[in-house]
């Protein structure tokens, strides 16, 4: 069971909630409006996208999930979370009488190329432009496992600048940031497909300029070292991680995140 459905569970036996359904989007209005992008993978084979769903920019993604299901949504509201637990979509999942039955409503958020689970509740979540996210029901027994659509993104070890230990990054000037992919049991950095690397403050922005092959950490093995314009990487002055993602040439995807301190 993940941490998501423990940490509810432990509300739900702490608090007295209010169940039921919700009966339409809410009416909130503003001037400004954002689109985003919802799956609703039911478990079975039916995948049901919502691409381009125009809503107002001080929305959060529970507004849009009532917006896009039409309200058909069953739910229970904890004041003390902060948010709605959704239990059933559009008639599937688990009955108001036994909202924690052997199946849950999983929500997912798309980070370039890796699905990952939401840390916090929907509520919590606001709306921003272009973001793509996912409701997925499985199983209590493999929660968690898989992400709604692909497969999971293999979690990769990277070396930012290697050999400075301090890993300084001088934002607003120019020139490259080595980073190194590394070898490991269970992954072979010599079949990264570097084209499709990507690295930055979330692992979306600068492509590398150029890549080799070297056993940065002397273990015997092969790594791969990519150079990344410092411009294009988005890091700011402050940020204390940084982010890499890609896939391999057979497209297995990965990623991998390292401490930075960014002036």
């Amino acid at each position: 069971m993940s941490l998501y459905i423990a940490t509810v569970l432990l509300v739900f036996l702490s608090f007295a909630p209010m169940v039921g359904r919700v009966n339409g989007a809410p009416g909130q209005t503003t001037t400004s409006t954002v689109s985003v992008n919802m799956l609703i993978n039911y478990g079975n084979g039916t995948l049901t996208w919502y691409n381009g769903t125009t809503v107002p920019a001080n929305w959060n993604l529970y507004n849009v999930t009532t917006l896009v299901t039409k309200g058909n949504v069953g739910s229970v509201f904890f004041s003390s979370f902060g948010s709605h637990f959704i239990y059933s979509i559009n008639g599937a999942g688990c009955p108001a009488s036994n909202i924690f039955c052997d199946e849950a409503w999983g929500f997912w958020v798309l980070k370039g190329i890796c699905w990952g689970e939401a840390q916090v509740g929907v509520d919590q979540i606001p709306v921003s432009q272009g973001a793509t996210v996912a409701w997925f029901l499985a199983p209590v027994s493999v929660f968690g496992e898989f992400p709604p659509t692909g497969v999971n993104c293999v979690s990769v070890s990277i070396d930012i600048k290697p050999g400075d230990n301090q890993t300084v990054v001088k934002t607003g000037t120019k020139g490259t940031i080595p980073v190194a992919i590394l070898s490991a049991k269970g992954f072979d950095a010599t079949r990264v497909n570097p084209t499709t690397v990507r690295f930055g403050r979330i692992g979306t922005e600068a492509s590398p300029t150029s890549w080799s092959l070297e056993d940065v950490d002397g273990d015997g093995t092969l790594d791969v070292v990519l150079h990344f314009d410092t411009l294009s990487t988005g890091i700011q002055p402050g940020d204390t991680q940084a982010t890499l993602m890609g896939r391999t040439i057979d497209m297995t995807p990965f990623t991998g995140s390292a401490p930075i301190r960014a002036l």
